[in-house]
């Protein structure tokens, strides 16, 4: 992803959206590595050092999407929750490529870097914010109701 965002020069909405086209291309998008990373996953709440070491990439993965997504949010004037904004965000990518090498013939990467771009401009348009400053659990009870 170093790469990706280095080439995408300084603007942090260009450098989040080469992270978006890194996840689905080569090397990040193989499906061949979808049972190296199940295996992985399905270690981390059992073996201590996994879990550490998940931790560390992730929570490094994490930290830069979140000064990435703390400059777009003080550039375009944005209240965001930061940390639950990067989270929705990882959630996001992850489930699109899981997607991707499950179903590749039915689940196209343009559809997923579609949907996971029209999440950033949403995001930028202040349409959606995930956390958002306030109090998130009224949102919860406005939709029960």
């Amino acid at each position: 992803f170093e790469q990706s965002m280095a080439e995408a020069g300084e603007n942090p909405l260009d450098r989040l959206r080469a992270v978006v086209d890194a996840n689905f291309r080569s090397p990040v998008l193989a499906r061949s590595k979808l049972p190296i990373w199940l295996s992985f996953w399905s270690l981390i709440p059992t073996h201590a050092e996994i879990r550490k070491t998940h931790a560390m990439i992730y929570d490094r993965y994490r930290q830069r999407l979140g000064q990435l997504i703390e400059r777009i949010a003080a550039s375009h004037s944005l209240d965001l929750d930061i940390r639950r904004t990067v989270f929705a965000f990882v959630a996001m990518i992850e489930g699109l490529w899981l997607q991707l090498c499950l179903e590749p013939s039915r689940f196209s990467i343009d559809t997923a870097e579609s949907f996971a771009h029209s999440w950033i401009d949403a995001m930028v348009a202040g349409r959606f914010s995930p956390g958002a400053l306030g109090n998130p659990g009224a949102r919860r009870l406005k939709r029960r109701r």
